[in-house]
């Protein structure tokens, strides 16, 4: 994250933005936005109002773990093997599934 630092601007006052102890962005005017365990940053300034609730999060999990991605899992592997150079670092998040190059490419 500090390698990226500074492409981040705070979206209040538009002041470049810093890490602290690889746990928040914060900005000169000590604007803070906390960096998830899961690695991603929310910079948005309010919530929005969404459809999205925890049931439909694990109603997606349940029909992901019954096969439904399947097909998609096998096409995307089959256009990595033909396109994507295999020394690259591949991580795909897939509806909460996260598939890894050596996956995709049958090594596990």
């Amino acid at each position: 994250m500090n390698k990226f630092e500074g492409i981040f601007q705070c979206p209040i006052c538009s002041s470049p933005m810093g890490t602290v102890d690889l746990k928040s962005l914060v900005c000169s005017n000590n604007h803070t936005f906390d960096i998830a365990k899961q690695g991603y940053v929310n910079l948005m300034t309010r919530s929005l109002a969404t459809k999205y609730d925890k049931e439909l999060f694990e109603s997606r999990k349940i029909i992901a773990e019954n096969g439904f991605f399947e097909p998609l899992y096998k096409m995307i592997s089959e256009w990595i093997k033909n396109e994507v150079h295999l020394e690259a670092l591949l991580n795909m998040n897939l509806t909460e599934i996260t598939i890894d190059l050596d996956i995709l490419v049958g090594k596990k």
